[in-house]
């Protein structure tokens, strides 16, 4: 038969020509093949596509998650496996949101293993069919990826215990950063206070004790203002009069409950001599902070607060005011603050737990530079931030007796939010700043990461964002506020003692605006008011006495796009912005201005009237003259410099008037000639220059020959900055708390229920195994009339205000466990697991919660009583199957739940960070010579020998509420614990691998007999190349008297021969195994087979590979079901008392690109110099990891012939690893 054949080069299909004039090459049709395209001969030839393969339905790894399906995938290449995004949501509206009931996960799939893992698994990843994800990359461990859905995110796949199921989640695995919002506050916290008798809407507390130095202090007028959770501002002090306190508004406290004092931080610390006064004496200083998190990003900064100064000076006496106009400037204007507290408001209690926050960076701008600098960092992590919390009452001026504080936590509890506990005071006394941070984190100001993305890309270890949607609603009615200016006041922000000399300019125009920022810092423009106008005049006349400010009225809450845990791009904050275009100008102080006429003295004609000052010193600058042309005889300057007169010749009135400088030149050069004129005028001996300016401004010199000195003050015209850009202010906040001071009145909450969640009968209980983010109760909420309040009809809102348990006598509020959601669009709130909980004994088992209940006309806390009950605990291997022992030893072999633990063991809790508290153990069968403490520490007495078999013990468990794991007693069952051999110091290295060529590694040893030149006995470890240490070749002693001694067998004499020279440029160790032998028990023709006669000591693990006669290249243990029995890779035939070599891989050069391995000599035995090798303690030596512990790889000779090692006779010598703990560390000399 004929044979057509056809090799399909081009591989392209054709189907637009007739199949008699296909080219050759092309093919008409085809279905499921590909083309090869390799450059061998194959190229052209058809081959079948490879079908896909189901790795898993998850139905084996979380039955619930069977359901989902994958919306994204990514291929791990360097770890060999995918990972996959996968989601049972399904809904095409871009404002969904998944519910509790959704599944979200991703999964990973390890290619090696061929096994399927959840890696991380909450709805609230919120995954939706309808918005598959198409950019997603994996770098560096952390998986990045977008959905045009979410805001982008990335998760840690290597690190998932930072993450929990709860409403931190969002904040945790977005890439944009959680921003802080707010800049900190000059206040301290100086008493606390208890109120004696409940207070209900009255002005009038009652306080437990009186408190002398606080009434003292106010009757002095030192302003405080009072803080407490349920007081949505701080209140005033009026007055204190023994324990009768009056505050500024009534208020309703409880009874017992602690009220904060606070007041203004800036002060001047003259006590403390070790504060550097010169630092801010100077200089406008601002702060703020940022928050470092634990992958070590950054946030943006937070707004900066207002210049801390307050100047020495608190009368201008006559003495100051003429040392003033003598030396042109006011040198005594410095600032007297040497100390400070910054008020920081944590985001939650637990900001590292929460929102992986492990520091908070303080930050310093000076007025003349923009350049940020770290001031100091505070450590906030979980195990840091309890040793920042301390009792107020115990510390003064940011001290504790002699123990100064660099920074403290307001550790105040009330029955309300608990806000007063997350309230960081940061203490600084006139430092300088450590470093300072580069130009691209001071330009900063947001992150530049888009709300929603389609398309992602990483390139050069960054991620770019294509097709992105950037910006968000803004209120679609504006917002609707009022601006006014008048006297700083108490109720401003108690900005009167924050900032008791701060003022608004004079003579400015301001225009205010509002910036709306969401969770992450990314902001709107900037809003202005719809129906007034944005901006005010400040009048110089307008001065108050003690400084005046912009003022702010909101008429409207806003309401739209407001964040929430379902809405997290939503509106979080907000801040006030203000645009003032007149910037730079000067003061100009002068002896005064002189009123004087040339034609008006001589009675000749009333003409204009004059003033004259003299310039000198820096007002030269501050008042310059015009250029002028070169070789011009004309003796007066014109200037184009106007001025504002502030103070008038000594007056104590505020001035409004404006003038020019007309011209500029000496007294004569005006027609002031005669001496007795010129005596009026200011020290006429110094010939200074006058400046001239229009108007009756000063004071008349008369004909009495006296000068006019007294102080005037001008100020320059301010440049006008042609940029229009608006500056952030100190005053922000979060809008839910704007919104909330802005409504009132109405329909109030009473009461409120808690129900089961079938909503058929009252409950207030829950068990300890209860999952994290697991509802709890139906909450249902009454009026004073029994009418129940809803959502829909009242816009009823619940939280969890506090939620109070008493814990081994301390009372705690662990309101962050808990939470209270809308279910939907419904009228149903449900009570929320947040952190699942652990039983404790009474009165642990109760927990007092107080909800806020909110509507459009008011809000209630209202206070119910929750219980936990107990379940069973449980017991088991966390690793292995069996404990490790060492034989003939008595000893403890594992600790219950200690790090590293084979065993674990749970109480019936669901939360992972409290399921291993207060559990005790005990022995119920096993060997006599095996025990158990009550802690769980199991131990070995009298020692057991190697060759004993099937010794093992049965534990048990008990919980605090004395459940047990006692299956008969409807526990999980009690735990058999088997004993098998631990690893040795020392383990052989009978398996090793690619060894490519002879291995060097040597020491030298200056010996002695050599008379002037000995150096006496010395041995000196060597490695190469010298980078990894110290390496000299030659000259080490001092001649020729250097001896190479080397496990090479060419290199054995000294000098510069062409075999050391090889030696040092020679291929290392490119792999290394460990491992040992055991032997086949019975014949076999199976993956599965029996095994016996372990090495000593050795254990068989999983992926070990196998070597031996009858077993394929490549095989490895698949799987070890005891260290008698395990499965192959593949299939083998053998017969009885096989040898089999097991080896674990522990190093390998391919895994470390570009780098070769030196590995250390062994040292000889340890007697005397002439038969001893050095044992080094180089710290470049390699080490590897072997079952938690160090060891170190060793090869050397095992013998001497005289001063020279006999590698010829030795070799192959030592080939061990050896724990590093048991290496000696000893140079002999």
């Amino acid at each position: 038969m004929p044979e057509s054949k056809n090799s399909f080069i081009q591989g392209k299909m054709n189907k637009d020509l007739d199949p008699r004039i296909i080219p050759s090459g092309e093919y008409i049709d085809a279905l499921n093949i590909k083309v090869s395209r390799s450059e061998n001969g194959d190229v052209g030839v058809v081959e079948n596509v490879i079908s896909n393969k189901l790795a898993s339905d998850l139905s084996g790894e979380d039955a619930t998650l069977s359901t989902t399906s994958a919306i994204g995938h990514v291929v791990d290449f360097e770890n060999r496996c995918v990972y996959y995004l996968v989601t049972d949501f399904n809904n095409a509206n871009t404002n969904s949101r998944a519910a509790s009931t959704n599944k979200c996960a991703i999964i990973k799939y390890d290619q090696d293993t061929e096994s399927t893992s959840v890696v991380f698994k909450s709805y609230r990843f919120n995954f939706n069919k309808s918005f598959p994800v198409y950019g997603i990359n994996i770098l560096d461990g952390y998986l990045f990826w977008t959905d045009n859905f979410n805001q982008p995110r990335v998760f840690n796949v290597q690190d998932t215990s930072r993450y929990n199921d709860d409403i931190y989640l969002e904040d945790k695995i977005s890439v944009a950063k959680y921003a802080p919002f707010c800049a900190p506050k000059f206040l301290q916290p100086r008493h606390i206070l208890t109120v004696n008798g409940a207070v209900s809407n009255s002005a009038n507390v009652t306080i437990s004790a009186a408190n002398s130095a606080l009434q003292t202090a106010i009757s002095s007028g030192e302003k405080f203002t009072v803080r407490h959770d349920t007081l949505d501002d701080d209140v005033l002090i009026t007055s204190l009069s023994g324990t009768a306190l009056v505050l500024d508004e009534a208020v309703t406290v409880a009874n017992g409950e602690k009220l904060t004092i606070l007041s203004g931080s800036m002060i001047e610390n003259t006590a403390d001599t070790t504060i550097d006064n010169e630092y801010m004496k100077e200089k406008f200083v601002r702060f703020s902070y940022r928050y470092k998190f634990n992958d070590n990003t950054y946030s943006i900064f937070a707004p900066f607060t207002q210049v801390a100064f307050e100047p020495r000076i608190d009368t201008f006496t006559d003495v100051l005011q003429t040392d003033a106009y003598k030396e042109a400037e006011v040198a005594t204007f410095v600032n007297k603050i040497n100390q400070l507290e910054l008020e920081i408001m944590l985001p939650t209690l637990d900001p590292s737990a929460n929102l992986l926050i492990d520091e908070i960076e303080i930050l310093l701008k000076e007025s003349d530079s923009i350049a940020v600098k770290v001031l100091d960092v505070i450590d906030v992590r979980s195990s840091k931030i309890d040793g920042l919390r301390k009792d107020v009452t115990t510390i003064s001026n940011g001290a504790v007796g002699s123990t100064k504080l660099k920074a403290y936590i307001n550790n105040v509890y009330s029955s309300g939010v608990n806000d007063r506990r997350k309230e960081l005071y940061y203490v600084y006394r006139s430092e300088e700043p450590f470093k300072t941070l580069p130009a691209s984190q001071t330009n900063r100001v947001f992150d530049n990461v888009p709300v929603k993305a389609l398309a992602q890309e990483v390139a050069g270890n960054r991620i770019i964002y294509g097709n992105f949607v950037q910006g968000k609603d803004l209120p679609s009615n504006g917002l609707n506020y009022e601006l006014s200016a008048g006297a700083k006041n108490q109720q401003d922000e108690f900005l009167d003692e924050q900032l008791p000399r701060h003022t608004l300019k004079q003579s400015r125009t301001y225009v205010v605006g509002v910036v709306l920022a969401d969770r992450y810092g990314r902001q709107s423009p900037v809003i202005m008011s719809k129906d007034h106008r944005s901006s005010i005049l400040h009048k110089r006349s307008q001065i108050s006495l003690n400084g005046d400010s912009l003022k702010i009225t909101f008429n409207d809450p806003m309401e739209e796009n407001l964040w929430s845990v379902t809405n997290p791009l939503g509106w979080y904050s907000y801040r006030v912005v203000v645009k003032q275009t007149l910037q730079e100008y000067y003061n100009v102080y002068t002896p005064g201005v002189t009123i004087y006429d040339v034609q008006t003295r001589n009675n000749i004609s009333t003409g204009d009237t004059y003033g004259y000052f003299p310039i000198y010193g820096d007002n030269i600058n501050k008042v310059p003259r015009d250029e002028v042309t070169e070789g011009s005889n004309i003796d007066l300057s014109t200037s184009s410099v106007n001025l504002f007169g502030i103070v008038q010749n000594g007056q104590t009135g505020i001035q409004t008037s404006k003038h020019s400088v007309i011209a500029i030149g000496d007294l004569t050069d005006f027609g002031i000639e005669a001496e007795a004129d010129k005596n009026e005028f200011y020290d006429p001996d110094k010939k200074y220059l006058f400046s001239q300016i229009k108007g009756d401004y000063g004071v008349n010199a008369g004909n009495d020959g006296a000068n006019a000195a007294a102080l005037a003050v001008f100020e320059t015209e301010p440049f006008k900055s042609k940029i229009d850009i608006f500056y952030e202010t100190s005053t922000c906040g979060l809008l839910s708390d704007l919104n909330a001071k802005i409504k009132a009145g109405g329909v109030i909450p009473s009461s409120l229920v808690l129900r089961n969640l079938a909503d058929n009968a009252d409950d207030d209980d829950f068990r300890e195994d209860l999952a994290a983010d697991s509802y709890m109760f139906i909450v249902k909420v009454f009026d004073v009339n029994g009418t129940q309040l809803t959502p829909s009809a009242h816009s009823l809102d619940i939280t969890i205000n506090s939620v109070m348990r008493e814990l081994d006598g301390q009372t705690n509020d662990v309101k962050a466990d808990f939470s209270v959601e809308r279910i939907g669009n419904t009228d149903v709130h449900k009570m929320k697991l947040i952190n699942a909980q652990e039983y404790r004994l009474s009165p642990g088992d109760t927990y007092d919660v107080t909800f806020r209940a909110t509507t459009q006309d008011g809000a209630n806390n209202i206070q119910k009583t929750i219980e936990i009950t107990n379940d069973h605990p449980e017991i088991g291997f966390a690793t292995g199957n069996c404990v490790s022992f060492t034989p003939n030893t008595t000893s403890t072999i594992a600790t219950i739940n200690a790090s590293g633990s084979p065993i674990y063991a749970y109480n019936g809790s669901a939360n992972t960070s409290l399921r291993t508290e207060r559990l005790t153990f005990s022995k119920i069968t096993g060997d006599s010579r095996l025990h158990v403490s009550p802690s769980g520490v199991i131990s070995i007495n009298p020692g057991i020998p190697a060759s004993a078999s099937g010794v093992s013990i049965t534990v048990r468990a008990t919980d605090t509420g004395g459940l047990t794991t006692n299956a008969s007693a409807g526990g999980a069952g009690d735990l058999v614990i088997p004993l098998c051999q631990a690893q040795d110091d020392v383990i052989n290295v009978p398996y090793s691998a690619t060894c490519s060529g002879t291995k060097y590694n040597y020491y030298d040893r200056c010996y002695g007999g050599q008379g002037s030149q000995d150096p006496g006995d010395k041995y000196q470890e060597y490695f190469c190349p010298d980078d990894l240490t110290y390496s000299d070749v030659d000259g080490h002693c001092n001649s020729d008297f250097e001896d190479i001694l080397s496990n090479n067998v060419l290199v054995n004499t000294a000098g510069s021969s062409a075999a050391r020279t090889n030696f040092l440029n020679n291929e290392r160790f490119t792999q290394i195994f460990v491992g040992g032998k055991a032997l086949v028990n019975g014949a076999v023709t199976s993956a599965t087979i029996n095994i016996d006669g372990h090495s000593t000591n050795f254990n068989v693990e999983e992926d070990m590979i196998v070597t031996g006669t009858g077993i394929p290249a490549n095989t490895t243990v698949q799987t070890v079901t005891s260290q008698s029995v395990i499965v192959l890779s593949a299939s083998v035939s053998l017969s009885d008392n096989t040898e089999l070599t097991f080896g674990k891989k522990v190093l390998d050069a391919a895994n470390t690109s570009g780098v070769d391995y030196f590995i250390r000599i062994a040292p000889h035995a340890n007697d005397t110099p002439g038969a001893a090798g050095y044992v080094g303690n180089s710290s470049s030596n390699f080490i590897v990891s072997i079952g938690g512990a160090d060891y170190e790889y060793i090869i050397g000779v095992g013998s001497h012939s005289g001063l020279f090692a006999d590698p010829d006779n030795a070799y192959p010598g030592v080939r061990k690893m050896v724990r590093r703990s048991t290496i000696t560390t000893t140079v002999y000399s």
